[in-house]
């Protein structure tokens, strides 16, 4: 890698103007300028974009390696399974983390000791509603800038936000589409109830968790690509 390789929050009209993860493997790829390349798989371009614009400006480095693997990805056959893979990571690895942060143990176990098909019937919807009602509970009518700096730095961090995106790049399945926004809303109420908790320094708090999160979206990236495996680096930076 280069000085010059350097990935930037996107997209750009002009490459001058810096490239982005997708802009970059437009390039390396030999096509025009662009942040949806044709050789590289929807699925793939979307989690990467995300993850791409969520990211801080040294994290989002570590997401060099892994580029070169999206090339020629596009119509390989995989991406319904890409999408039950973010599916599984959304609802089996991210959320149950999120209510474990904000208290709600019994539903993260419940999740985490559950199958896929098992977590789609009432595991989810039971940590869904329980996540909705603490969240009702802990708030005490008061603005808190500290606990919406918190949800927002955790949201971008975690990358739940992607694993939606590349679900909602295939076509549409609605047990799948419907549990996934389940576990986002799950996610985002239990990050606010924790917030609301935790007062004066909700960041603090959240911070372990963005970035073990942070970490497992880089291994779910490594396990949607083909090829060489790429170890998740060992240290991120949340912002």
């Amino acid at each position: 890698m280069t000085d010059q390789y350097q990935l930037a929050v996107g997209p750009h009209r002009r490459p001058g103007g810096g490239r982005c993860a997708m802009e970059w493997v437009a390039y390396l790829a030999g096509e025009a300028h662009t942040d949806a390349p044709s050789s590289v798989s929807p699925v793939l371009a979307a989690f990467t974009r995300s993850r791409n614009d969520s990211l801080d400006d040294r994290t989002r480095q570590r997401l060099r390696p892994y580029l070169g693997r999206t090339i020629r990805t596009v119509d390989d056959g995989l991406d319904d399974w890409r999408a039950w893979q973010c599916t599984d990571w959304l609802v089996r690895a991210c959320v149950p983390a999120l209510l474990e942060h904000a208290g709600l143990t019994r539903h993260a176990v419940a999740l985490w000791q559950s199958s896929l098909p098992e977590i789609l019937g009432a595991p989810l919807h039971d940590a869904a509603r329980a996540a909705a009602r603490t969240r009702r509970e802990r708030r005490d009518g008061t603005s808190s800038d500290g606990a919406r700096h918190a949800t927002r730095a955790l949201a971008r961090a975690s990358g739940w936000e992607a694993a939606r995106a590349a679900v909602r790049a295939t076509p549409a399945d609605e047990v799948r589409s419907r549990a996934v926004d389940l576990a986002c809303r799950a996610a985002r109420d239990a990050v606010w109830a924790a917030a609301w908790r935790d007062g004066a320094s909700p960041w603090a708090a959240a911070r372990p968790v963005a970035e073990g999160l942070q970490r497992s979206s880089f291994v779910l990236l490594d396990r949607l690509l083909p090829g060489v495996v790429v170890p998740a680096p060992p240290v991120f930076a949340v912002a």
